[in-house]
């Protein structure tokens, strides 16, 4: 017998609300990478988003297009790599940069390495 999982939308928005609550007046971004981590970006988005989140968050380009094709309105940022600048403008992606160059024409948000060894700037150098 094969496992299953039943996602319950409603219990979604429940849970986004009841953290929005929390947050104190900061912005919930819901993560739905890797269509939302097998149980589907675009309804867990929605829902999300019903609920009051007010940016998604993927890992791909290929990922945030989808959703943009289908969402026109929401902040989308990509977390990961981008592999196609072009797409990521025309979807009016945001990009998180953690090397240089920084690309221009689309909204970006700097990735610092924070002492983990992961991917991200080590130190920003800004010009006097």
């Amino acid at each position: 017998m094969r496992s299953t999982i039943s996602i319950d939308l409603g219990a979604l928005r429940r849970n986004a609300a009841r953290l929005i609550d929390a947050l104190d007046g900061a912005e919930l971004w819901a993560v739905v990478k890797a269509d939302a981590y097998g149980h589907g970006a675009l309804d867990c988005a929605r829902a999300a988003l019903d609920a009051g989140a007010r940016v998604l968050c993927v890992a791909t380009v290929a990922e945030g297009a989808a959703l943009r094709r289908e969402l026109s309105e929401p902040r989308i940022l990509v977390m990961g790599p981008c592999s196609d600048l072009r797409a990521a403008r025309e979807a009016r992606l945001e990009l998180t940069v953690f090397s240089a160059p920084i690309p221009e024409g689309v909204p970006v948000h700097l990735k610092l390495d924070s002492g983990m060894g992961r991917f991200g700037f080590r130190e920003l150098a800004f010009a006097p």
